[in-house]
């Protein structure tokens, strides 16, 4: 991207909140940015899990498949569905990767890349909901993992 100078927009966070949110510009700045915020970054111990993360896309197709053919027998286990769904949703409008991403909507239009440079933690649900309609309206995700290496889900 660098090489062919593909105009590229940087928003930092962390558990607390933004730290950086660049417009799209030249890559060779967009680098500086990040590397003048390499003290904010830091890494925190993940929370143990009990359970796998919700899979947001298997969730909602499931609640629709529900809802169009209903019974009486599927609508306890719809009104649970609901339940994960609205929770999730919920816990999402808060985390800093929803405002992080609402801070480029007016700078970055389709189609375009978005890379998530973040480790995998207790952010997965948040990350994924967030990331849903990005995806719809037809931006491409990737995620750099520690090594440094992008990967597409």
């Amino acid at each position: 991207m660098a090489r062919e100078a593909v105009p590229l927009a940087l928003t930092l966070y962390n558990r607390d909140g933004l730290l950086l949110v660049t417009t799209p510009e030249n890559p060779e700045n967009t680098l500086r940015h990040l590397l003048g915020r390499l003290t904010d970054i830091r890494i925190v111990p993940a929370v143990k899990r009990r359970l796998q993360p919700a899979e947001v896309a298997s969730l909602r197709r499931n609640i629709n498949l529900l809802e169009r053919f209903a019974s009486p027998e599927s609508q306890g286990l719809l009104a649970l569905l609901d339940f994960e769904n609205a929770a999730i949703g919920t816990a999402s409008g808060s985390h800093p990767i929803t405002a992080a991403l609402a801070s480029l909507s007016s700078r970055l239009s389709p189609p375009a890349l978005i890379i998530i440079a973040s480790a995998p933690g207790d952010d997965a649900e948040a990350t994924t909901w967030a990331l849903d309609p990005w995806r719809r309206k037809g931006y491409e995700v990737l995620f750099m993992d520690s090594n440094s290496h992008l990967k597409h889900t």
